[in-house]
């Protein structure tokens, strides 16, 4: 039986909560089809008002872009920029990518990735009315609960950034809706945790502990003998799912695993920062995080009360532990986007209060969801207007310099960059990433020079990469310049730079050179 309405429980019912009661029981008649459906309306129409606003093809981060680019050069069968380096490499989700590649049969480039965007944020808000009815909340809650997942803290600029993020929350409320479903299919859970790392590398570990957990706990209840036919049968449907992808990547790439946090943590070597400047980066991004969610965010406590609460804790500690050891500065990269998987984590804990037999812990859970949805609420305008705010960066920034390069610039010239997405989208300039996530040689660079001197040496790996590629050009931010000091490195080493194109004083836009190499400088 569904449990009661929180509001028909209002002490203050006699002074006119009763409306609402009724109209809050009818509501919670509604099964999961008839909400599923009103959300997918919902979202459609949202989708609809999208596409009529000025910026809705405009994306941010710059990733969005080499995403883009990657799906058109796999389409087409070869890369125009990146020449010789495969589609696929530096690809950090590999379905995403691939769907992107399917619409682009359909649709112009940039309403790929829009469209892509949208069909993670349907499955998201689906996965979330499947988690509350899988957890017996009924519909009025669940709608709640639908629509704080969907607007808590930077959730909407997150799902919206022409990247994988959206899918990879959907993907996450999914297997734990599954994981919460009594009555689901044995194959559902091992499937739709092979799709996870599919779309996040990181979701490996939550798929593995999740399953994991399930055989475990069969084990415990009916003995070893049952907890090693449980991890049979999640094998026979967990690895003929996930192993045709894996054998594509290593086919079209010669890479079974993306290479782009290994590559991100030699270019940046953030591990090798002292303790206290981790520790820093480590509670300014978890802190931004937590304040963006709000009330939500008391929900993680819940956590260690429930067996699968307790697996998605495990997992907390491991993503969280894997990017102090590899990438502590990144957590908050890009408003925070890699921790928002973790987002239907808490959805989730809130959703295991609200669902205990115990009144007092759900009359407090329910208090607390209304209170957060209506923060998520009154927050929503300025988060949406920071989602303009980040787009008028490409728009002001991004799109300039790749208009500008690709009139002034030779078809012929050897380009130097490190953001490597729109610039590769709005033009066909051969280009040469010096980070290395589109660069293999850049890579190898960092990994055998900058790595080991914990970024002492980049500057060599710079000037050995300029000279490796026969750099003509460079394009760097002068957000980015001061602190990687790429200018500097190829002065130093011999280089000369003249400047074809300022970005504006006072902005982080992009400056543009014509390199010489040393042996044509005095």
């Amino acid at each position: 039986m569904a449990p009661r309405s929180l509001i028909a429980r209002c002490p203050v019912q006699q002074y006119g909560c009763a409306v609402i009661a009724r109209g809050v029981k009818g509501l919670d008649s509604l099964d999961r089809r008839a909400v599923s459906i009103i959300v997918a309306l919902a979202v459609c129409l949202v989708a609809i008002v999208d596409s009529r606003t000025k910026d809705a093809l405009i994306f941010s981060p710059d990733d969005a872009y080499i995403t883009l680019h990657n799906a058109l050069a796999l389409k087409a069968g070869h890369d125009p920029s990146f020449i010789g380096v495969s589609p696929l490499y530096g690809a950090t989700s590999l379905l995403h990518l691939v769907v992107e590649t399917l619409l682009l049969f359909a649709f112009p480039p940039l309403w790929t990735a829009w469209i892509a965007s949208w069909v993670g944020i349907m499955m998201y808000g689906l996965g979330l009315v499947r988690l509350a009815f899988a957890m017996k909340l009924g519909a009025f809650r669940a709608i709640l609960v639908t629509f704080l997942g969907m607007t808590a803290g930077l959730a909407p600029l997150q799902m919206l950034n022409g990247l994988e993020t959206g899918a990879g929350m959907a993907i996450v409320v999914w297997c734990l809706a599954i994981a919460m479903d009594a009555h689901a299919p044995r194959w559902h859970l091992p499937v739709a945790c092979a799709i996870a790392p599919l779309l996040r590398p990181e979701l490996v570990a939550l798929s593995g502990i999740l399953l994991a957990d399930r055989s475990w706990n069969i084990a415990f209840r009916d003995g070893a003998r049952s907890g090693v036919h449980s991890v049979a049968c999640d094998a026979k449907y967990f690895i003929p799912t996930l192993a045709p992808w894996l054998l594509f990547a290593f086919v079209a790439s010669g890479h079974v695993l993306p290479s782009t946090i290994t590559t991100k943590r030699d270019f940046f070597c953030d591990p090798c920062a002292p303790f206290d400047m981790r520790r820093g980066w480590f509670e300014y991004g978890l802190g931004t995080y937590l304040a963006a969610i709000g009330i939500l965010s008391f929900a993680y406590l819940a956590l260690p009360f429930t067996k699968v609460g307790r697996a998605c804790a495990f997992f907390i500690a491991v993503f969280l532990g894997a990017y102090w050891l590899e990438f502590p500065g990144g957590i908050s990269h890009y408003e925070c986007r890699y921790l928002y998987v973790c987002l239907p984590i808490a959805i989730y804990a809130l959703c295991t209060v609200l669902a205990t037999p115990r009144a007092w812990i759900r009359w407090i859970s329910g208090i607390a969801l209304v209170g957060a949805a209506l923060q998520s609420a009154v927050g929503l305008p300025e988060h949406l207007a920071y989602m303009h705010a980040t787009r008028v960066y490409t728009s002001r920034e991004l799109m300039p310099v790749a208009d500008w390069a690709r009139a002034n610039i030779p078809p012929t010239a050897h380009v130097l960059i490190h953001d490597a997405g729109y610039i590769s989208y709005g033009t066909s300039l051969h280009l040469y990433d010096m980070v290395g996530l589109k660069s293999p040689e850049a890579a190898k660079l960092h990994r055998e020079i900058t790595w080991p001197s914990c970024g002492r040496d980049r500057p060599q790996a710079f000037q050995e990469f300029a000279r490796e590629v026969g750099a003509t050009h460079l394009i760097a931010s002068r957000g980015w310049g001061p602190i990687f000091g790429f200018e500097r490195a190829l002065r130093d080493g011999g280089w000369g730079l003249v400047r074809l194109r300022s970005a504006e004083d006072g902005s982080m836009g992009y400056d543009v050179f014509a390199l010489t190499p040393p042996q044509s400088n005095p």
